[in-house]
């Protein structure tokens, strides 16, 4: 009896200890906090929203550029830059005058040099501001489209970027899509003849600084069929290349983004549709050596594209691809993909999109500022909005729905993909909204919504949960962030972001303080 009792007594304890690990092991599995990011690393500074606009770079370094433009408009204007250090400890300071106003368009980054392009108050006429990032010293050329007979008098600029101390600037007139290419060093204008193109064709375009090559992707359609030319020039503005992706009958290639590197080995990866080229059916993704060899990937056989979906609404958009099917047909999709910088990690290539929808009137969900979509521009490893392309739609507001991060291998096929869903996201301008980072063997994206970070971490493919959120840090636990104006969100470096922007910080007690904050998120 004793033995059978003491059995018994052993089988009961075994059972309980093996029932509390279960336990334990499912909470620390699904333990939001095992991921909360970081923000210890801040800084604030005492300025006021209505005296200065301030823009905030991560730089290729892994340093920070704060630039500080007067609000109040007078002849002479002192416009500041600071640098910091990855721990926002100031490196230096330069301050300037500018004269007659001059609207700040853009900022690229460029080596050891920072490129920033004004507007000047006379059409046509604009000048570049080169800052060295050691040593804060500037310099400036000035520069005057009107000598150059062969540009339209209402010619734009757009995005510009620098190759080898070349300057490629995007331009659009009422006629047609074109390049304007600067030499740095003789100050000679010329346009690229290759690139002059439909209104809008210019769908991408960056520089390859590992084969010193400017590429550009046109988007050609006669609003039934859609097509693709990848054209990749030198330095100094010749053309060294030109690849047409020509589809077969029933598809259409709406974007895509070229990989670095060599040129036997470049992907070309984007979108196509089946018949409207405004919306996107799926991933496609081709070599640029081989262009006619394209491999297709419908949005019904990923993953996790459909996540934003209830999942009533997601069990029967399957259950209806299955009847289509059974029928030899393919369900249509109406889907807007916003594109964000092709990045290469451990020869894997990684393809970030968002997901939205133009919407016209108004209503009270939160919006993010438009400006900075337009100055924010980087080489293709610090990635920036692209808004190029004739699959950009006019509309007073857009609604995002959630953003998507691929995974290609260097055969084009596709390895994995998982998604992010986005709450209550509306901008008057299209612009990145989501950013992501690695963090070890996980992938963290996030999102800054008015005083809270909201953000997933996942591996691969895995499921993970899509509400996780962090008030934005004060200087203490006790303090609280309760309004923000301007605000912004970026990935630094590595698996670090960046939240910034003009905050009313309550302390615990005491008068509220207002401050331009930068927390430095990390995971």
């Amino acid at each position: 009896m004793k033995k059978l009792a003491l059995k018994k007594l052993t089988t009961m304890l075994t059972l309980g200890l093996l029932l509390l690990l279960s336990f334990s092991s499912q909470g620390q599995e699904l333990d939001p906090t095992d991921h909360e990011p970081d923000q210890s690393v801040r800084l604030e500074l005492e300025e006021k929203s209505f005296e200065k606009n301030i823009y905030v770079f991560p730089l290729p370094d892994s340093s920070l550029l704060l630039y500080k433009q007067p609000n109040f408009g007078s002849f002479k204007e002192e416009h500041s830059f600071q640098r910091y250090s990855k721990d926002l400890k100031l490196l230096w300071t330069s301050d300037l005058e500018l004269e007659d106003q001059p609207d700040f368009h853009q900022l690229y980054a460029a080596g050891n040099f920072i490129y920033l392009l004004y507007l000047e108050n006379i059409p046509r006429k604009f000048f570049i501001l080169k800052l060295n990032l050691k040593t804060g010293t500037n310099q400036r050329n000035n520069y005057n489209l009107r000598k150059h007979e062969e540009l339209d008098a209402d010619v734009k600029l757009d995005h510009f970027k620098v190759l080898n101390n070349n300057i490629f600037i995007s331009a659009q007139t009422s006629r047609n899509s074109l390049v304007i290419h600067i030499n740095e060093a003789t100050q000679d204008i010329k346009t690229i003849p290759a690139l002059y193109d439909q209104e809008d064709a210019l769908e991408d375009f960056h520089m390859d600084t590992i084969s010193n090559r400017a590429e550009f992707i046109l988007s050609e359609t006669n609003g039934i069929k859609g097509r693709l030319q990848v054209k990749r020039f030198t330095s100094s503005g010749n053309l060294f290349s030109n690849t047409l992706l020509q589809p077969p009958f029933g598809r259409n290639l709406v974007s895509a983004q070229i990989t670095p590197g060599d040129s036997t080995q470049k992907l070309i990866i984007g979108t196509y549709s089946h018949r409207d080229t405004r919306y996107s059916q799926g991933f496609f993704s081709t070599h640029l050596a081989a262009p006619d060899s394209i491999q297709y990937v419908d949005f019904i056989n990923t993953k996790h594209f459909f996540d934003f979906l209830s999942k009533r609404a997601n069990r029967k958009i399957f259950q209806k691809a299955e009847r289509y099917k059974s029928q030899d047909k393919d369900l249509r999709h109406r889907y807007r993909l916003l594109f964000h910088n092709l990045v290469e990690q451990d020869n894997v290539y990684y393809l970030f999109a968002e997901v939205f929808q133009p919407q016209g009137g108004t209503n009270n969900l939160y919006r993010w500022p438009g400006y900075y979509n337009r100055i924010y521009s980087f080489d293709r490893y610090f990635p920036y909005p692209n808004a190029f392309g004739r699959n950009v739609p006019n509309a007073s507001e857009y609604r995002y729905s959630h953003a998507v991060l691929c995974a290609f291998d260097k055969n084009g096929k596709l390895l994995w993909d998982n998604s992010f869903v986005l709450k209550d996201v509306v901008r008057n301008s299209l612009g990145q909204t989501t950013h992501y980072a690695f963090a070890g063997d996980k992938v963290a994206m996030a999102y800054m919504h008015e005083e809270e970070i909201r953000y997933k971490v996942f591996t691969r493919d895995s499921t993970s949960a899509n509400d996780l959120k962090v008030p934005l840090a004060g200087n203490n636990p006790q303090e609280k962030v309760t309004s923000v104006e301007d605000g912004g969100f970026v990935h630094w470096y590595g698996p670090h972001f960046l939240a910034f922007g003009y905050g009313r910080i309550k302390p615990q007690k005491g008068a509220a303080r207002e401050v331009f904050f930068l927390n430095k998120v990390s995971f």
